[in-house]
């Protein structure tokens, strides 16, 4: 079963304030979900969004030099 984590718990994580994680959430920058009036943040989201903010995601990073 998923886990899920509170702004407040996951604010600190991710060295941001519970306000500008709100505001990221409702700016969709950041994932979240809504389970009724309340947000939360699935831990394996947060774990996803990490690695690509870290640029360890997806696998698609290119030793290119930069060019494209």
């Amino acid at each position: 079963m998923e886990e899920f984590l509170t702004v407040s718990e996951v604010a600190p994580r991710v060295k941001m304030s519970e306000q500008a994680l709100y505001s990221a959430i409702r700016e969709k920058q950041f994932p979240a979900v809504r389970i009724g009036a309340r947000i939360r943040i699935p831990v394996s989201m947060l774990k996803r969004w990490i690695e690509e903010q870290s640029g360890t995601g997806s696998g698609q990073e290119t030793n290119d030099g930069g060019q494209q």
